[in-house]
């Protein structure tokens, strides 16, 4: 049966909600385990925090999660509403659950020759592209009052406190 473009549903732009499950994982690099026996369950629409001390393996946990772990030796299971990786929907490349799965990185990733300021008006430019600069900066002024940066809106990223670049 051949289906024609015509005839396919349109493409969602919604937010899908996406169950994960983690059975027995066990991660190791070169050898040397780094994550052994994981069993994790996230619902949709919850948040959750990954603590432990440095070294415990959480952002290999999360990578191995998102599909962004290319090196090393992986077992176990991650299924994604019950479908596991590499079982027929999700297969290899993760690219159908891009949209899906998100965790914030434990390292600062704003450039730190900017202001707080200018790094906010430049997400604002990435995520508004069809807005002019007026709303870009009206986005970042929005956005300062949010996160309480008004104190340090003008300073460099670099001679912010770790609290301030957090919440940039």
């Amino acid at each position: 049966h051949e289906v024609l473009l015509d005839d396919a549903p349109p493409a969602s732009t919604e937010i899908c909600p996406c169950h994960v499950t983690v059975k027995d994982v066990k991660y190791a690099m070169d050898d040397a385990p780094l994550l052994f026996g994981v069993d994790l369950c996230l619902a949709p629409g919850r948040l959750r925090a990954v603590m432990g001390p440095s070294g415990a393996g959480k952002t290999t946990l999360l990578e191995l999660i998102a599909g962004r772990r290319d090196a090393g030796v992986a077992c176990g299971e991650v299924a994604y509403n019950g479908v596991p990786l590499g079982a027929g929907a999700y297969d290899a490349s993760l690219s159908d659950l891009r949209h899906c799965i998100a965790f914030v990185h434990q390292f600062d990733v704003a450039l730190v020759t900017l202001s707080a300021r200018e790094t906010l008006v430049y997400a604002a430019a990435l995520r508004l592209a069809e807005a002019d600069a007026d709303a870009h900066a009206a986005a970042a002024d929005a956005m300062i009052a949010l996160l309480r940066l008004e104190r340090c809106a003008d300073t460099r990223v670099t001679d912010l406190s770790g609290g301030e670049r957090k919440r940039l």
